[in-house]
């Protein structure tokens, strides 16, 4: 799903923080001997706070916390349809990037 984030510098060039907002959307279905099987269908926001650290330039590392949303869930099997589960997920995120 699309995630939104912007760089803010703490000193520029080697450390920084990268608030991300981010929305996914998640659908999974089986399909056992070729028949119907039951579909999965998750929306979740998220909220990513990571410090990063640039050691050169074009590539850092960062390490900070998360929350994981969900707004709804919906499971259903033979056209019948029930919510699911709504989970809420935090924790520590680590990451490790670079680009050209």
């Amino acid at each position: 799903g699309p995630r939104l984030g912007y760089n803010i510098w703490f000193t520029p060039g080697s450390l920084g923080l990268w608030p991300q907002l981010g929305f996914l959307y998640q659908s999974q279905s089986q399909s056992p001997g070729g028949k119907d099987g039951p579909t999965l269908s998750r929306q979740t926001i998220e909220l990513n706070l990571p410090i990063l650290i640039h050691p050169v330039k074009h590539f850092h590392f960062g390490v900070g916390p998360f929350v994981d949303l969900d707004l709804a869930a919906k499971a259903s099997f033979n056209g019948n349809s029930v919510d699911g589960p709504k989970d809420t997920v935090f924790g520590i995120k680590g990451e490790i990037a670079g680009w050209l």
